[in-house]
């Protein structure tokens, strides 16, 4: 933090602000940006900490020189001490610096000159205030770049400032006392139209069961046509022959609470989101009567020895904020081009054996192999 008591920092350079743009969008970009972590912050911090202290005193007046100057300025007081300052008050400090200099570049019409890259970081002090007429002009502001994205994040803190009046998130680093509506977790009882959105454009999720005694099971699973909403209330998805089957053992477990089953979907770009479905599992497997028409819903993957169906009890969702940025390369065409390769007879004869998870609870088999779809 700054102290008053100390004697002022001596004046930046006069060249601070090509310094401050070129080592922002030369030197980095997206990935540190949004997710450089602590070396990104350090960088930072021994880059533009004491500009920060010996310019934010200034008038927003004295940056609107020029538009680099308003750029860098923009990017100084709203960037950086969320950079330098994580978690206590200071990263906010100078937000109203920042947004000041913003309205400055927009009504200049500098902003309309610049590549998106440059022109998110003279919009995301209106995406970062807690005035919901800000949050307005970000979502006006920010529809305007390429990059959907943009606007889907925007988006989300509009909706944050719309139902809070603040950010939730921030009340412990400036001292604010959570209320009872400002809890993280949000309950639903089905799927709305944002979860299916949300849903569909995972590329991975994650499946959580146990049964009353033994292990938890959890297992991530990919292929993204493998999964289908059925209904606000149902969904399912394809299960390939792997090496055990301890999510239909858990599900099938003779117990007074049977079939709990928790699937997870997370956002691992810029919109963070953690959404959960509770509810009651059960495995369809191909000679079961319903088998047919649940099949129907699905390009059938090869391998496939079961679906499983879920009966949602309650939908959640949280904020994802700690979970980390990463970029799908490719779906791994291992297990897929394992069981295309396989003997129909071998496979179904190996698969019948599986009858046991490795806490010994009983499992049914499926009775034949399944090529896929064509």
């Amino acid at each position: 933090m700054f102290d008053d008591d100390l004697p002022p920092p001596s004046p930046p350079p006069a060249d601070w602000p090509h310094r401050l743009l070129a080592f922002w969008f030369d030197s980095h970009g997206m990935d540190d940006w949004y997710g450089g972590g602590a070396d990104f912050d350090t960088a930072v911090r021994d880059l533009a900490a004491d500009w920060l202290a010996a310019l934010r005193s200034q008038p927003a007046q004295a940056f609107l020189t020029d538009a680099d100057t308003a750029l860098a300025a923009a990017i100084l007081f709203d960037q950086v001490p969320r950079n330098i300052f994580r978690g206590s008050a200071e990263a906010f400090a100078t937000d109203d610096l920042a947004r000041q200099i913003a309205r400055g570049i927009v009504a200049q019409g500098w902003d309309q000159h610049w590549p998106d890259a440059r022109r998110q970081f003279a919009y995301l002090p209106f995406e970062h205030s807690e005035d919901i007429a800000d949050q307005r002009e970000s979502l006006r502001l920010m529809s305007e770049l390429a990059d959907p994205v943009f606007h889907d994040y925007a988006q989300k803190h509009f909706d944050i400032i719309d139902r809070f009046g603040r950010f939730p998130h921030r009340n412990a680093a400036l001292g604010r006392a959570t209320r009872a509506d400002e809890q993280a977790a949000e309950f639903f009882d089905a799927l709305t139209d944002k979860h299916v959105a949300f849903i569909e454009k995972q590329p991975i999720f994650f499946v959580a069961t146990a049964a009353a005694d033994g292990r938890v099971n959890l297992s991530p699973k990919g292929y993204a046509d493998s999964f289908r909403i059925l209904s606000g209330s149902r969904v399912a998805y394809l299960d390939l022959g792997g090496s055990g089957n301890e999510t239909h053992a858990h599900l099938a477990a003779d117990q007074a609470d049977r079939g709990r089953i928790t699937i997870m979907f997370c956002a691992f770009d810029r919109s963070a989101l953690i959404l959960r479905l509770y509810g009651r599992g059960r495995a369809v497997l191909p000679q079961d009567d319903e088998w047919n028409a649940l099949a129907a819903q699905f390009s059938l993957l090869p391998g496939t020895r079961q679906i499983f169906v879920i009966d949602i009890d309650s939908v959640q969702t949280s904020c994802g904020w700690g979970v980390p940025m990463m970029e799908l390369q490719h779906e791994r065409e291992t297990l897929q081009k394992y069981h295309r390769q396989a003997d129909p007879v071998e496979w179904t004869e190996k698969f019948k054996g599986r009858t046991r998870s490795i806490d010994g609870l009983p499992t049914r088999p499926t009775d034949r192999y399944i090529a896929g779809d064509a």
